[in-house]
């Protein structure tokens, strides 16, 4: 696949965070490499990012108050069945 021949081992984490963290950027505050841990295969991907921060005012809008905003979040893609599977 060409990304895994355009993006270095050592680099695939900051791409996954930078990927990541755009996508949930109006929910989530403060994603590093520190608090982000991604396994990445073809198959599936796993990802967890731990002690982030909802966005200030994201459920206010809802008449929602959280009592805290330090989060943490796991996902399984299943990348081949992107378009089969919820």
């Amino acid at each position: 696949l060409f990304w895994q021949q355009a993006v270095q081992p050592m680099s695939l984490k900051r791409w996954a965070v930078r990927q990541i963290a755009g996508l949930l950027s109006d929910y989530l505050e403060g994603i590093t490499e520190q608090n982000l841990q991604a396994s990445l295969s073809l198959e599936v991907g796993i990802v967890e990012i731990r002690h982030v921060r909802v966005q200030p005012g994201l459920l206010r809008d809802q008449g929602l108050e959280l009592l805290s905003s330090d989060v943490s979040v796991s996902a399984r893609i299943p990348w081949r069945n992107l378009g089969s599977e919820p």
